[in-house]
């Protein structure tokens, strides 16, 4: 008896534009895909309408997996200007040389142990 091997995952994505424009991108042989724009609502009962709006536009092979378990990915989307690239670069850097110096003193600390022990 053979054991049924697993399906290969498709490598997709999304690409959100500052100007609100959205481009997916996918297999177009494997990957049926498609965006909304969810309503824009100021209630708690206008977000559920906005929901229920929707699922009306979807199609019924869209609505069977519209359920947050099938949810694949997730993220608040924001606007990423170059200030905000060079602060996230300097942060890296930063992590970069503290984790240097992590490394320099577990050095240290190792030779402090060895002459210790002799």
């Amino acid at each position: 008896m053979t054991t049924p091997t697993k399906p290969t995952r498709q490598p997709a994505f999304v690409l959100l534009h500052s100007d609100g424009f959205a481009e997916f991108y996918g297999d177009k042989q494997t990957i049926d895909a498609r965006i909304f724009c969810v309503p824009s609502m100021g209630t708690p009962a206008g977000e559920i309408l906005a929901e229920e709006y929707i699922s009306s536009i979807l199609t019924p092979r869209q609505r069977e997996i519209y359920y947050p378990g099938n949810r694949l990915a997730l993220e608040k989307w924001r606007q990423v200007t170059p200030t905000i690239i060079a602060r996230r670069n300097d942060e890296l850097s930063l992590l970069r040389a503290l984790d240097s110096i992590k490394e320099e003193l577990a050095k240290i600390h190792l030779g402090v142990d060895k002459a210790v022990a002799s």
